[in-house]
């Protein structure tokens, strides 16, 4: 008798819907300050918190000046993510610009994916609102930056062609997408720089999400709710809070276990009249 009312109850006790990962100061799950330089800090604080329930705090990026830099990262290192799993899926993430800042007006922050590529060479595929047509950032405001079919420049481990290795450059080529970089084709700069040759296989080491290195004055401001597409590979998402929100069932999940406390309620009526009869 007790498969008929058993039955709704593993029903009503669905598991609530999936969410974005909360990386908290004391999970950080993965993720990490680096790249700290001139006093810039990355923390995870409710000093800008934005909008919507449950948020109780941001990833806080600051740097009081020219030479500070301030990064948070997230390794891939063994999850065998390649530039074909990010190259065609959505990426976005949330900022915040303080009023306070004194760097020029089109600054946020910027992300970056490490490579390799199938030669051994490593280098950076980076995102700024500046070569995607952002103009001055709304300030004091939390906005969405959607990063889809955006541009993204190399950064090099070493110079390429008739220019000496060591240090790093940009390949100043500023108008690729990651899309444009799978089929291994080159690019070269109004310098004569060129890009690396990468592919579908080219593997992605890890990202970080930051900001400073040049800036020419302080910044402050926080990012959230970062969200990336892997495709098959699953997704990268980060909601970052002060500390874990208390878990709250979506519309379905409630009409769910409403049905399943229903229907069991009539099963047990049912059960205690045949008893009496």
């Amino acid at each position: 008798m007790s498969k008929y009312w058993v039955a709704p109850l593993i029903v009503a006790l669905t598991p609530f819907a999936a969410h974005a990962a909360e990386v908290t100061p004391g999970n950080l799950q993965g993720w990490k300050s680096a790249n700290l330089a001139g006093g810039g800090t990355a923390v995870i604080n409710d000093t800008y918190t934005p909008p919507g329930a449950g948020q109780n705090g941001s990833l806080q990026l600051k740097t009081p000046a020219n030479s500070g830099k301030a990064d948070f990262a997230y390794s891939l290192a063994g999850k065998n993510v390649t530039l074909a799993d990010i190259a065609n899926g959505a990426i976005s993430f949330d900022y915040y610009r303080s009023s306070t800042s004194t760097v020029a007006g089109h600054f946020l922050p910027a992300l970056r994916f490490s490579f390799t590529n199938a030669e051994g060479k490593s280098g950076l595929l980076i995102w700024e609102g500046v070569y995607n047509s952002v103009g001055t950032v709304t300030t004091d405001s939390w906005q969405t930056a959607t990063l889809t079919g955006d541009y993204f420049y190399q950064r090099t481990a070493n110079y390429i062609g008739s220019f000496p290795t060591g240090g790093t450059t940009d390949a100043q080529v500023y108008d690729k997408s990651l899309a444009s970089y799978l089929d291994g084709s080159v690019y070269t700069g109004s310098t004569g720089r060129k890009t690396y040759a990468l592919g579908a296989g080219t593997v992605i080491n890890g990202l970080e999400i930051g900001i400073g290195s040049g800036w020419g004055g302080a910044f402050d401001g926080a990012v959230d709710n970062v969200s990336i597409d892997l495709g098959t590979k699953g997704q990268i998402s980060a909601n970052f809070q002060v500390k874990a929100a208390a878990a709250v069932p979506e519309p379905a999940t409630w009409a769910m276990m409403v049905l399943g406390f229903g229907v069991m309620g009539i099963a047990l009526r049912r059960k205690t009249a045949l008893r009496f009869v």
